[in-house]
């Protein structure tokens, strides 16, 4: 009979009778069958499966983490500083500044307790003898010296971040991030990172996604036994309805950002709201007053009001909910004004004009903000308002950190006509005069891809993110065609036809990823939805 043989290695067992080395069960695996086993005992632990995880270590001679390390986690969420302090050498971090960065994130805990339990003698003695020695930051030493003053408890887990409600759970959960702090200076053999099955399932599934070309799910529970596949049901490729009400070219769309409402502006003066849970969305509202063509629409960022724009040199203000027109301000533009956006507030909007100028105005039009430089074509703010982005006639798209108070650019190489910003406020998709669309990485200034196929060259075109997590691009096209990219692949996925005119912009539902509108010279909007939707399966809807 073979012998049996076990070894113990902080956690790494080996054994030769029933559990080899270096297979998962297929001779050709490059995992190592011990990191394989460790992490099922680390899901069977993490599902409350305990008395298993014990019998798988009986049985494979493969534990979750050796006695050493049990002891120095026990320790860490029992609060038993004595022991975590005498067990951290077998954390085995070389490095002199992790070791003190590691003991630092455990005195602070410690600390914090101690003023918490109102010992103040042990936490001065605490602060002087064991965060100071292995303090790397002065700011962060003195912070925590000042909570020495805190009034009360609640005050105290308040100014150290603790989560709110019961001071026991805080205070247990306040370790647990000790724990998971520490791992950061701690090497995984020794320390498993928490959930790693879990982590690598979802690295695996997110790679399948982003390199599935049709995906546009939300909310779906997806299968372990199969590779994740989407058909191109899943986007909106088919013409649900088209709307007519304009008289004349319909120049700009954008859907609320509650999902509920579509706003178009028109040549023809006007702007009509339409109903998205309507079957046929008919008109809810038309807004008339301006005396000249609308080219922009904006909705707050409650969705509450409407702001117009307009070559009448004026913008007006309406009540969304009842069509009324609040206000009508006069452009501070001494030429047709060609940028509007709204800052996340609500109570203050960006303009800009063919005179070079940008104004920042409040809701009654009075002008709290200049700037000034070439003639703009376009203006986009961040969610958070830290970022204004302007794209100008040079060719250059400038960035403006309002906090700052910093401006900086990217250089384009062809004329810029107008953009959009993703949801996440990091990618940049700004329409060119050269038959493409580019994608910028804001906060790296990089270019990540091009668009091409579309048609663009003597009119602006408006085109937008979409789509579950914003992964397709649409734009329009003067040769009366729609057009969907994937946007991480860059490949063209369809072109839509039905309109028989320019298609000069598209909206995607941000409640919606199966449905996206689209507006055209033709005088119309057409509603495009998946095949799913058009099918009257389940899709999500807004809210």
């Amino acid at each position: 009979m073979p012998a049996l043989t076990t070894t113990m290695e902080n956690g790494a067992g080996t054994l030769t009778n029933g559990v080899a080395n270096g297979a998962t069960g297929d001779e050709n695996s490059p995992f190592d069958r011990r990191e394989y086993l460790r992490l099922v005992l680390q899901s069977l632990d993490e599902l409350g499966f305990g008395t298993v995880r014990q019998a798988l270590e009986n049985e494979s001679g493969v534990v979750l983490q050796g006695a050493e390390i049990e002891a120095f986690q026990r320790g860490v969420l029992q609060g038993d500083w004595k022991l975590v302090d005498e067990r951290i050498a077998d954390l085995q971090i070389h490095s002199d500044d992790d070791l003190k960065s590691a003991r630092f994130l455990i005195y602070q805990q410690k600390f914090l307790e101690l003023l918490e339990d109102q010992k103040m003698k042990e936490a001065l003695d605490c602060l002087r003898h064991e965060l100071t020695p292995n303090s790397r930051d002065s700011s962060r030493l003195h912070r925590l010296s000042s909570m020495i003053m805190c009034t009360s408890s609640e005050d105290l887990r308040r100014k150290a971040g603790w989560p709110e409600g019961d001071p026991v759970k805080a205070r247990a959960k306040a370790r647990a991030h000790v724990l998971s702090g520490l791992r950061a200076f701690v090497s995984p053999t020794v320390l498993l990172p928490e959930h790693r099955m879990q982590t690598l399932l979802r690295q695996s599934l997110q790679w399948q996604q982003q390199h599935c070309p049709y995906h546009n799910a939300v909310g779906t529970k997806y299968s372990l036994f199969s590779d994740h596949a989407c058909t191109r049901s899943e986007i909106p490729s088919e013409l649900k309805l088209v709307l007519e009400k304009h008289s004349d070219e319909v120049w700009y769309v954008r859907f609320s950002h509650n999902g509920l409402y579509l706003a178009s502006g028109s040549k023809d003066y006007t702007v009509v709201i339409w109903d998205v849970l309507d079957p046929r969305m008919r008109p809810l509202r038309t807004l008339v007053g301006h005396t000249g063509a609308v080219s922009l629409v904006a909705w707050s960022p409650d969705d509450s009001m409407l702001l117009t724009c307009s070559s009448d040199n004026t913008f007006r203000l309406w009540d969304s909910a009842t069509g009324q027109c609040k206000r009508v301000i006069t452009s501070k533009h001494s030429d047709s004004p060609t940028a509007v956006a709204w800052m996340p507030d609500g109570q203050r909007f960006v303009t800009g004009g063919i005179d070079k100028h940008v104004y920042m105005m409040d809701l009654s039009g009075n002008e709290l903000q200049q700037w000034s430089g070439p003639r703009v074509n376009d203006i986009v703010v961040s969610t958070d308002g830290r970022l204004m982005i302007v794209i100008c006639q040079e060719k250059r798209i400038r960035i403006y950190d309002l906090l700052a108070r910093t401006e900086d650019f990217i250089q384009e190489h062809e004329a810029v006509t107008s953009m959009e910003l993703a949801s996440d406020n990091k990618s940049l998709l700004v329409n060119t005069s050269g038959h493409e669309m580019h994608l910028w990485d804001v906060s790296t200034r990089r270019l990540v891809m091009k668009f091409r196929g579309h048609r663009q060259h003597r009119f602006v075109i408006r085109s937008c993110f979409g789509g579950s997590n914003d992964v397709f691009v649409a734009s329009g096209s003067e040769d009366s065609n729609v057009y969907i990219w994937h946007r991480n692949q860059g490949t063209l996925l369809e072109t839509l036809s039905g309109h028989s005119g320019t298609v000069n912009a598209v909206c995607w539902n941000p409640k919606n990823p199966h449905m996206f509108a689209s507006c055209s010279d033709d005088q119309t909007i057409r509603i495009w939805v998946s095949k799913q939707m058009m099918n009257g399966r389940d899709v999500p809807k807004p809210q």
